[in-house]
């Protein structure tokens, strides 16, 4: 039955769906197909897992029974989910946790570690939230198992030890809260670190520093560790000294390919660390270790790895994105991503297995590329220039002109298969590049034109209205393109809108992109007031007066909100006339008085107030609240030098116009100790 299953889907589920021995079906329920089908299935894995549970059962007889079920688990998921629905998972644990035979326990972490594989391989295909694989996982969820994989760890040999530590990472990364490994960390963390420390075999490295990757980008497992270690110091000495082993190239294949897996791993549990504790001289190190892992020559899953290592080390990080440009010549490395695998040598099996591999892997490729153009090109204009600017002609280009926004249309328009979670990602991917390119106010009127970015964006949005994550990331893309040097932004004006305001009047959970997007919609460098008029003609200042209540605990929303405020009110004599009841004047006193807020805030809600008090009937209410007033002037020796400065202005505009009411506002600057009587 081994035989006939080994690497034949169909023949697997034939064994699941019809057995062996025809007449038990046919006796149990009167020759029926149906009926001996259905009891034979049943039969079947029950006599397999009977056979395991028996006392008096060899260790040959068991092992052979668990590498049975071990090849029917690869099978698919449908074959995972019908082995745990009748028991062989908890079977098979209890097996590990209990017998002391190498045969037996090597059999057992294989079963294990392929089920985990199978389910979470089908579930990032399909991208399906199923009953079933919450109820598999919790199976792993168990204190005495994790034990004995540590003890494995410990005392097994080569083989077993690997199969464990894959077992482990796919518990950490498939698992919301890793309470078990929590539990027993300090044990885990030490045989981990021994375990690297002795430097063995370069496959069993490869595990180790992979298992300890993922454990330590679990937020709350990472933490324990760190904890636990006293610090980063003690993990990152023993990972630094495995990625200066494995610095001498190898001579052969295998153990090329095993050597770059260590130092993708280690340099991934280092990219960790330096999000826990930045270090300058650590992070070039480990950003020139990721971009060399990124060479066209490199194993796509390397490659992909680094990439995906390399986004986290450069989100927000200036510096460290320049560097990686110019010194590790990183964008010519990225191009490369989008190089489809050359023909080869069909007669050449070696070159076949490579190309179908790279083949597999071409659409996570260029996810991985996009996503690391994404965090690149986030922060400095000059290397959205270097990459979209250079010519063709120029020697010294780092890329030939305009690939980038070739490959962007493409990805955007690419067709969308339901049952394949890929081309969603690459989608996905290709938005947030594109977010952070549309930043570029020089490229809003050239590149993007020319590629027909617009239309295309238009579209998406268009038939994405009811996907939620697909808007999460249209709608930042969006609010770029209404600033006013788009060419296009009255189109987009009049596509969004309607829905921003509804996104902002229910508070949903777009409500932090919506209120980017409306800022630049209404941040207007021109004397016209009609984009500010399509908001404040929808929103009443009461609405907003409702806004500023319900999320006064979000203070990435309030201090959007007091920019779009500061917006509306700037040079909009109407929108602070239209203002009968005051509102405006209880905005003010909720966020500058009554509510503990950040100083970003309290910066754009002093602007707006600034912009308030730039039209008289801003000033003649703010001089008659008194508790106010005397807020904002005794944040003249509380305030930072910004804060400082809005206060000057601030009371500049209380002295600018002489009118009847000017001797009032000096007496009451002179009453509060701002002027000299």
């Amino acid at each position: 039955m081994r035989n006939l299953t080994a690497g034949n889907r169909r023949q697997k589920a034939n064994f699941i769906v019809v057995g062996a021995i025809p007449s038990w079906g046919g006796q149990l329920l009167g020759g029926s197909l149906v009926g001996f089908r259905a009891a034979w299935a049943i039969f079947r894995r029950n006599s397999l897992v009977y056979i395991i549970q028996q006392d008096d059962c060899m260790d040959e007889l068991k092992r052979d029974c668990i590498t049975l079920l071990t090849s029917l688990a690869k099978g698919g998921n449908g074959n995972v989910t019908s082995l745990c629905d009748y028991g062989a998972c908890d079977v098979v644990i209890s097996t590990l946790i209990s017998s002391q035979t190498n045969n037996v326990v090597l059999a057992s972490v294989r079963f294990l570690r392929t089920i985990l594989l199978t389910l979470i391989h089908q579930h990032q295909k399909l991208r399906k939230s199923v009953t079933i694989e919450s109820f598999i996982l919790d199976k792993f969820d168990d204190e005495k198992l994790i034990s004995r994989l540590v003890e494995i760890l410990e005392f097994g040999n080569i083989s077993m030890k690997i199969s464990s530590l894959e077992i482990i990472a796919k518990i950490a990364s498939s698992r919301g809260k890793c309470l078990v490994i929590e539990l027993i960390g300090i044990k885990l963390l030490d045989v981990l670190l021994k375990l690297l420390d002795k430097n063995e075999e370069p496959r069993l490295v490869a595990a180790g520093t992979r298992a300890l990757a993922t454990l330590l980008e679990h937020s709350r497992v990472g933490r324990t560790f760190i904890y636990v270690a006293s610090g980063t110091n003690k993990i990152q000495n023993v990972v630094e000294k495995v990625l200066n082993s494995y610095r001498v190239k190898p001579t052969i294949i295998y153990d090329a390919y095993a050597t770059d897996f260590v130092r993708a791993n280690a340099a991934q549990c280092l990219v960790c660390i330096l999000c826990i504790e930045y270090r300058q001289q650590l992070a070039k190190k480990v950003c020139n270790v990721l971009s060399e892992l990124c060479d066209a020559e490199k194993d796509p899953e390397i490659r992909i790895q680094a990439a995906s290592s390399l986004t986290k080390l450069l989100r927000n990080r200036v510096y460290l994105q320049n560097h990686a440009f110019y010194s590790n010549c990183l964008p010519k490395k990225i191009q490369n991503y989008f190089q489809r695998p050359p023909a080869m040598d069909s007669s050449d099996v070696q070159s076949v297995q490579t190309f179908t591999k790279e083949l597999q892997f071409f659409p996570k490729l260029k996810s991985a590329a996009f996503d690391l153009l994404a965090v690149l090109l986030s922060e400095d204009e000059t290397l959205r220039d270097a990459l979209l600017i250079h010519s063709c002609s120029s020697e010294r280009s780092i890329l030939h002109m305009n690939w980038l926004m070739n490959r962007l249309p493409e990805a955007l328009n690419a067709y969308q298969d339901p049952a394949n979670a890929e081309s969603r990602d690459l989608l996905i991917s290709s938005l947030r590049c594109l977010r952070s390119i549309s930043r570029s106010d020089r490229h809003l009127r050239t590149s993007f034109v020319d590629a027909d970015i617009y239309q295309i964006i238009v579209k998406l949005y268009e038939e994405s209205r009811s996907d939620e994550e697909l808007l999460s990331c249209i709608i930042p893309v969006v609010g770029n393109f209404l600033v006013d040097f788009c060419p296009y932004k009255d189109d987009f004006v009049g596509l969004v809108t309607d829905d921003f305001v509804e996104n902002l009047k229910a508070g949903n959970k777009f409500i932090d992109q919506t209120l980017s997007a409306l800022i630049n919609m209404t941040y207007s460098g021109t004397l016209s007031n009609r984009y500010k008029d399509e908001v404040s003609s929808s929103i009443s200042h009461d609405e907003f007066l409702e806004l500023v209540k319900k999320f006064s605990s979000n203070e990435s929303v309030i201090e959007k909100l007091g920019t779009l405020l500061r917006n509306l009110i700037h040079d909009n004599v109407i929108y602070v006339k239209s203002d009968s009841q005051d509102v405006l004047m209880e905005i003010f006193r909720q966020m500058l008085i009554n509510l503990p807020i950040t100083e970003v805030a309290i910066v754009q809600f002093l602007h707006a107030i600034v912009n308030y008090t730039d039209h008289c009937e801003g000033v003649s209410k703010i001089c008659k609240d008194h508790d106010l007033l005397t807020f904002l002037i005794d944040l003249m020796t509380t305030g930072t030098e910004i804060v400082k400065t809005q206060i000057v202005v601030l009371i500049h505009n209380l002295l600018k116009n002489s009118d009847e009411a000017f001797p009032f506002r000096q007496r009451l600057l002179v009453d509060l100790g701002i002027l000299k009587a």
